[in-house]
Order: structure tokens, then sequence, then C-alpha cells
């Protein structure tokens, strides 16, 4: 039994277990993290601990399976439960270019370790690993806000219905982690299913207008985070929004981007 996820023992899926028991509500952590619940809904909270507690039995067991989801060592870290400190240890920052959205840059490739991780994160609901991923971005991540000296730093936002279902927006958490500074500048106002499954017109078509600004960015020089860049679509929505809404400038830092 996978130890990451009472999910995996009742859903069928892309893990190590094909047969599909029942469709439970998707348990927003792996069974051996330590998030701070503080930052939980009411809603989720009772799963975390019933996670929480079915881990801790499939462990004293021994059902539970502590391999890292890359290099299929030990996990060696507690806090986020799937992947070793080395495999973590090995994502490093790339300072990649992005031409399809003006004025970004991207920390790296969504390829390999950055890929997994972000995975986990977005479709496990972990919230220590999304932290985790902020501290390691944090050194390249305020670099950049050095050179482009922003006067607002904010990030795009899940929709309250994704919101709800995850528990926590990734991309909030991870700049979270990262220890900077941000306000909530954008609100999500429709909802579509994950843009990933879409082709590059649709993309287009579900995100024009999907934002709304709850902020005051009149004049204002605004860097915003994403987690993934892939067509562009979203953060060139994202932009036209900010600028009709009187940012003078409006850039973009991407985790990864997919090539």
């Amino acid at each position: 039994v996978d130890h990451n996820g009472l999910i995996t023992l009742l859903l069928s899926g892309e893990d190590r277990v094909n047969t599909c028991v029942v469709e439970l509500y998707t348990l927003p952590y792996p069974v051996r993290s330590a998030p701070q619940d503080q930052n939980l809904t009411l809603f989720h909270k009772p799963f975390y601990i019933l996670n929480r507690v079915v881990g801790r039995v499939l462990d004293l067991l021994g059902l539970s399976l502590k391999a890292c989801l890359v290099c299929g060592n030990v996990v060696d870290d507690a806090e986020q439960g799937f992947f070793c400190l080395s495999c973590l240890g090995s994502i490093k920052p790339e300072r990649i270019r992005v031409d399809r959205v003006p004025l970004s840059r991207a920390f790296g490739s969504y390829r390999g370790v950055l890929e997994e991780v972000l995975r986990v994160v977005k479709f496990r609901g972990n919230l220590p690993l999304a932290r985790r991923l902020g501290r390691i971005v944090s050194e390249d991540l305020r670099s950049y806000t050095g050179e482009v000296s922003p006067d607002v730093i904010t990030y795009v936002p899940v929709h309250p219905l994704r919101l709800w279902k995850r528990g926590f927006d990734q991309n909030r958490e991870i700049l979270r982690g990262a220890g900077l500074s941000f306000t909530d500048v954008l609100v999500r106002v429709r909802y579509s299913k994950p843009l990933a499954s879409l082709k590059a017109e649709e993309r287009k078509r579900v995100v024009r207008g999907a934002f709304k600004v709850r902020t005051d960015i009149e004049g204002r020089r605004v860097l915003v985070f994403d987690d993934v860049v892939t067509t562009g679509s979203t953060a060139l929505a994202v932009r036209e929004t900010l600028l009709r809404a009187g940012a003078k400038n409006v850039l973009f830092y991407f985790l990864a981007v997919e090539r």
C-alpha cells in the first residue's frame, strides 16, 4: 500500500493501486505530511485528521510504502512524505526566458523532479510540499524581484471551487514558503476544467474574462507568480486584466515552463 494516501488505496489511477474500490473525496494530504492545519478550511480539517490517523495505522502495520516517487529510495523527509532530500536538492534554477509571455522568466523546465513535485502539490493536495517548493525557489525569486523592482507581488489564483476541493491555493502557498510579502490582487471568477486537458484555442477561450482585480493597482508595477506556463494563455489573460485596471507594467515569474 502506498503510504502517500488513503487516496491510492481507494482510487484507481496513476499510482500503484489500479483497482477502484470506491471513489471518495480526495484527501488533501499524504498520510505522513504535517502541514500547519490552521490554514485549512473547516471542511478539510476532518479529512486531514482522518488521513493522519489512517496513515499512522498503515505505518504500524508495516503496510506503508516509504519510497521516493522519483528514485525509489527511502523518503527521509517526513514533512512532505513523497520525495527524498536528494531529489528535492536536485531542483536548481535554470532562469529561462519565456518568449510567449512578455517580461517573464521561469525558474526551471516542467520535467523531471520539478514536474513530479508540482504534480503532487496540485493533484494530491500536498501543502507541506508547496511550502518546500517556495523555500527552494526563494533565492532565485528574490534575485529576480531585485532585478525588476515591482511595486506589488501577487499570484494567479485558483477558482473558489478548486480551492474548496484542494483546501489551499498552491501559488499562494508557494509564495508563502518563499517568505516574500505579496498581495491578493486577483480573483478568479470563471471556473473551468484543468487547462492541461485543453487545446491552445480552448485555453484562450476559457481564460478570457476569467479574472477580476480586487485592489487598486493604478500606476503600479506588478509581478505575478504562477506555477506552470504552457501556451501562455492564462498569463496573457491576467496581463490584459491588470493593464486594463491601470497597472503600469506586468511581469511574470513562473516556477516551470512546459516546452
